[in-house]
């Protein structure tokens, strides 16, 4: 599988029905030379026709200003749900290990924000909340884990997981996404 997103697909059992995208070291607003953000990855995303997606960006967003977050994301969010009509958007907050504890709440409610603002009915959208996926404890691979699991997630760039991190985060991000599922359902209901 590929990362945390074919670990989280393997545990749903969707393996077979999964296409994973991602472009590093961007976020909803913040751009990394020629690697677009958020809203420049749409057209992609668009070409794609997804009926279910997890949307998970927002750790490169750290430190930018709220609002523009929120504002992105509401935003893409409209603009994805025009354009996939029949698609169920899943966008999980950011969820951080060591070097990236400071500023997460901000730019997690900034997230949420742009989910409510988007006018996207909850029948269609969840905010998933990541909090405890990663719990920092000042580690990083290959040391042992103090009263978190940073150091048997997060590798020795205090940043990215490993393999075995990258089973925990799908494993973890896969129970998140069904209790994300059962607030949609209802919802719909």
């Amino acid at each position: 599988y590929d990362g945390w997103g074919g670990a989280m697909a393997q545990a749903l059992d969707v393996w077979d029905n999964v296409t994973t995208y991602g472009i590093g070291a961007v976020g909803y607003v913040t751009v990394n030379g020629s690697r677009p953000n958020f809203i420049g990855m749409l057209p992609d995303i668009v070409a794609l026709a997804p009926t279910r997606m997890v949307i998970a960006l927002g750790i490169n967003d750290l430190g930018v200003d709220g609002s523009s977050i929120t504002a992105s994301v509401s935003a893409g969010l409209a603009q994805l749900a025009a354009a996939l009509p029949n698609c169920i958007f899943f966008v999980l907050g950011p969820w951080s290990g060591k070097s990236f504890s400071s500023g997460t709440a901000v730019t997690k409610s900034a997230i949420q924000a742009g989910v409510v603002a988007s006018g996207i009915p909850s029948s269609r959208v969840v905010f998933c909340d990541v909090d405890g996926i990663i719990q920092p404890d000042n580690t990083a691979a290959p040391a042992t884990p103090g009263t978190g699991n940073t150091g048997h997630i997060i590798t020795s760039d205090s940043t990215h997981p490993g393999t075995y991190g990258s089973e925990d985060i799908g494993i973890a991000t896969a129970n998140v996404l069904i209790r994300g599922a059962q607030s949609i359902l209802a919802a719909a209901a």
